[in-house]
């Protein structure tokens, strides 16, 4: 059962503290994409000219002295995505940006699960800036587009870079998906996104929320297999 193996995958096996670093190009500058492996998920933080973007929140804000953060995504609600997005908001004086069908995520803990990933409480985070499927973040001349993935939590989002790198979130793994039975997640909506996902042929880079890099290519190779599962429950 899919369910069962990712409660390992997700919250017990991320004891890595190491970064890897990918250098782009795009707009004529150079953008550093550097991946940093958490006890709770996976982070990614987008950097040029020491301005950047931090997505999925998970890191110690000591990782990012240096860099002035300019904008905090949040693929998904759960703790262990955002359990330290209060304290980098607060420092660089930004909201978290997230799906609006996820804001009641960071603000009830019955939905983020913080009680059950991290043993206690996540502080209520009120200064929000929500987004909404096909919107577009630029940064320094680079592209980032918002992708609506509901299943996972019904505000779970993909980002795409350049149309390149694709930050997934608890959508997509190597070789799996998210969970669905959570509070607020939706079986019928992962088939529905695993449906549509399955159609997109692309050579994309994909970062994961949890695990390692891999490609759209291989990480597709699995969805029509899960697809038919999902379906099943």
């Amino acid at each position: 059962m899919y369910c069962n193996c990712l409660l390992n995958f997700t919250y017990k096996t991320l004891g890595k503290s190491n970064f890897k670093r990918l250098v782009v190009w795009g707009g004529g500058l150079e953008l550093e994409i550097k991946s940093i492996y958490t006890n709770y998920a996976n982070s990614y933080l987008l950097w040029e000219e020491q301005m950047g973007i931090i997505i999925d929140p998970a890191s110690d804000i000591n990782v990012l002295q240096g860099v002035q953060i300019i904008n905090c995504l949040a693929t998904h609600g759960h703790a262990d995505h955002i359990v330290k997005a209060k304290s980098i908001t607060e420092k660089y004086k930004i909201p978290l940006t997230l799906h609006q069908e996820d804001v009641i995520y960071v603000q009830d803990d019955s939905y983020n699960l913080s009680k059950y990933i991290l043993g206690e409480s996540l502080s209520r985070i009120d200064n929000l800036q929500v987004i909404k499927d096909g919107d577009q973040i630029d940064f320094n001349g680079h592209n980032l587009r918002v992708l609506h993935t509901p299943g996972h939590t019904p505000g779970s989002v993909m980002y795409l870079l350049d149309d390149k790198y694709l930050f997934s979130g608890d959508t997509v793994f190597k070789d799996s998906i998210g969970r669905t039975d959570f509070p607020g997640s939706n079986p019928q909506q992962m088939a529905d996104t695993l449906e549509k996902l399955i159609n997109i042929d692309k050579d994309w880079v994909v970062y994961p929320g949890h695990g390692e890099v891999t490609t759209w290519s291989e990480a597709k190779k699995s969805l029509k297999y899960w697809r038919q599962f999902v379906n099943a429950r």
